[in-house]
């Protein structure tokens, strides 16, 4: 999280959501924290109320009515918040920390921008049943989907390159896995589980034999991804 030193330098600056809204009544559950980047004003979402079932992230907030854009979800924000249910990820996120959804048992689908980064073991543990990885992604993280053993469909993008170090171990409820990239990804150890799961890897056609040495991995390879 590199990008964020900066932005810890200011965190006695941390604006909880009551301040920044024009009365205490609001209904965001979320806490931000601005920081300076080339991109103008930002925030970072840096919490979030235990007790919230779905969250909007937006894309943009006012604070002393000025625009802020929403441009990342900081370490740890939502770990272990096993109310959560829903969350919708705006485009203008390009960071996703570290551990950040962590933990989130209830928390069954989400989509990840395509330019967004993610954090090591962002949905670790989670509850998530499907995950749709927008293009643009190259790397998918250490532990990022470890032991989300409920997890059954998957979509990676062309853009991704390496899936690191049990970056989906212990996920082994996969049935469908929809791989759009031409070239198998460079694998860490432990990325995929153990053992050829009673799954199919679906890739684009042509691709059969660049991929024949994941059939370790899945029982069934398909080629055809779109």
């Amino acid at each position: 999280m590199k990008r964020f030193i900066h932005f810890l330098l200011i965190l006695p600056l941390f604006f909880a959501c009551a301040d920044l809204a024009d009365d205490a009544e609001t209904k965001d559950p979320l806490s931000y924290s601005p920081y300076n980047s080339e991109l103008g004003h930002c925030v970072v979402v840096t919490d979030c109320r235990k007790d919230a079932k779905t969250v909007i992230i937006p894309e943009v907030i006012q604070i002393r009515n000025i625009p802020y854009t929403v441009t990342a979800i900081y370490t740890a924000t939502f770990l272990d918040h096993t109310n959560l249910q829903s969350v919708v990820i705006p485009p203008t996120i390009n960071e996703i920390g570290d551990e950040a959804f962590k933990g989130c048992t209830r928390l069954k689908t989400v989509t990840v921008p395509g330019g967004a980064t993610l954090g090591k073991g962002a949905f670790k543990g989670s509850g998530l049943v499907s995950i749709e990885l927008g293009e643009g992604l190259t790397v998918i993280p250490n532990q990022c989907f470890s032991e989300c053993s409920s997890l059954s469909t998957v979509t990676i993008p062309s853009t991704v390159k390496n899936i690191k170090y049990l970056a989906f171990s212990g996920c082994t409820g996969l049935k469908e896995i929809t791989d759009l990239a031409r070239e198998p990804q460079s694998l860490g150890s432990g990325a995929w589980p153990e053992g050829r799961l009673n799954a199919t890897l679906h890739i684009p056609a042509g691709c059969r034999a660049a991929y024949e040495k994941w059939s370790f991995y899945f029982r069934n390879i398909v080629e055809d991804a779109e």
